[in-house]
């Protein structure tokens, strides 16, 4: 049932943003999902910590694998844990970022 729904979304799509968080697990399981969709695409990479190792290495592995990625990302930030259920989104979050991004490229 859950691969219809994401079946469905994907084709009523014109953009689909694929999320994945920096871990190699997650990547992989990001780059296998990019494989099965034949439309324009991106990378929305969350819950980052812009200082480490695995978020390099992320961006080398998106890049290697020809993605386009989002150049904005979902920090990895408690107040964003915090604003779970509100509608509170945390200033310093990326989330503006990303949404100003999407929208900037619909406008071209």
């Amino acid at each position: 049932m859950q691969a219809e729904i994401i079946q469905a979304a994907i084709s009523a799509a014109d953009l689909v943003i694929i999320t994945t968080q920096p871990s190699k697990l997650d990547v992989t399981r990001a780059l296998e999902t990019a494989e099965a969709v034949d439309k324009p695409m991106t990378v929305l990479v969350t819950r980052v910590d812009d200082r480490t190792v695995e978020w390099r290495q992320c961006e080398k592995r998106i890049k290697e694998a020809g993605l386009s990625r989002l150049d904005s990302y979902i920090k990895a930030r408690e107040s964003i844990k915090r604003a779970i259920g509100t509608n509170a989104i945390p200033s310093d979050s990326g989330y503006k970022e990303a949404v100003d991004e999407v929208m900037a490229a619909f406008r071209q």
